[in-house]
């Protein structure tokens, strides 16, 4: 986490060295105070501002771009009285930013998300502290606001999620026959998709793992169109990828890395050893082991990155390439 503290006065910038000494992070004072905002706004996770609110909307308003994307900003009075979450309070985490500075200085917390003060279920923030990614954040606001007002949410997924209450106001479903109830809903899910004339919220987990095999100095173009349409043969989100796996022979292939950039997904290199001594039946090739000193890359170094978890798709061919998808087993929490 990258924090930025900008302060106009001595003691404001006193009170930011003492949060910074226990959370970290870089110091700015008054000078070139506009611009230097300007040039952390995309480089920072968090900006920690020491001075009154209104200056703070003022240097920030034509910065902002989406809630999805834009950082954690942080509002302290220079007294060092109050805290408050000013903006990305749960996707940026500033809420919990807020909590933690409170905390080191003694002050007060103010926390205005409704479904925290209403001790709401938080489906951004669930995503957040789960690993996953919201597919389409623009209709979360009508699965809150449903929340907020006592009314009930479908929440479909095959998962294993814990920590929900009855008093949540969840309906959790698993059956293919209970999707048609009348209530929004949020999909928990690494690529399903449902026809709903309500509002539908799709929350991918980023628990798939790619497994990529490929001939050397293989174009990235041809990697891509492969990948994209692999995915989309096997109904698989590509937000839903968390990582990309290969063997060491592999590591640098630039299609590969290229993967790993667009997908925002973990490059994981299996290891030889443990590749050979896998107790599970996947495909192998005298061929591949000739090249590469194992029988199989995609379909192992999958399943090995996924902790051994559930092969969704084993080793298929495209032209200098071979893909596989696995995904980890994980229990996720609210």
């Amino acid at each position: 986490m990258k924090i930025a503290f900008f302060s106009l006065t001595n003691e404001g910038e006193n009170l930011a060295k003492k949060i910074s000494s226990q959370l970290g992070g870089d110091l700015y004072n008054k000078d070139n105070f506009k611009e230097n905002v300007q040039s952390s706004w995309n480089q920072y996770d968090s900006l920690v501002f020491i001075m009154a609110t209104g200056i703070v909307v003022r240097v920030i308003a034509s910065l902002l771009e989406h809630k999805a994307k834009d950082p954690a900003v942080i509002v302290i009075d220079q007294k060092g009285k109050h805290v408050i979450s000013l903006l990305s309070g749960h996707l940026g985490g500033a809420n919990e930013i807020a909590r933690n500075i409170a905390k080191v200085i003694s002050a007060t917390p103010v926390i205005t998300t409704a479904t925290d003060i209403t001790n709401t279920i938080a489906f951004d923030l669930f995503a957040k502290e789960n690993n996953s990614v919201i597919e389409n954040i623009e209709d979360l606001k009508y699965i809150s606001a449903d929340l907020i007002e006592g009314k009930v949410v479908d929440f479909i997924t095959e998962y294993q999620v814990e920590g929900l209450k009855a008093t949540d106001n969840i309906n959790t479903l698993v059956d293919n026959s209970t999707y048609n109830s009348q209530n929004n809903k949020v999909v928990f899910d690494i690529g399903k998709k449902f026809q709903s004339e309500n509002h539908v919220l799709y929350i991918r987990p980023k628990s798939v793992v790619l497994g990529v095999g490929c001939k050397k100095n293989i174009s990235t173009e041809e990697m891509l169109l492969a990948v994209e349409d692999f995915l989309e043969k096997n109904q698989v989100s590509p937000l839903s990828i968390g990582t990309i796996a290969t063997i060491a022979l592999k590591e640098k292939e630039i299609a590969i890395n290229t993967l790993c950039e667009k997908y925002k997904a973990d490059l994981y290199i299996a290891d030889y050893e443990e590749i050979e001594t896998i107790n599970y039946e996947i495909e192998t090739s005298e061929f591949v082991k000739s090249v590469t000193g194992v029988g199989s890359v995609a379909e192992a170094s999958a399943y090995i990155a996924s902790n051994k978890g559930k092969i969704l798709k084993g080793k298929t061919k495209y032209k200098g390439i071979t893909l596989a998808l696995a995904m980890k087993s994980i229990i996720y929490k609210f």
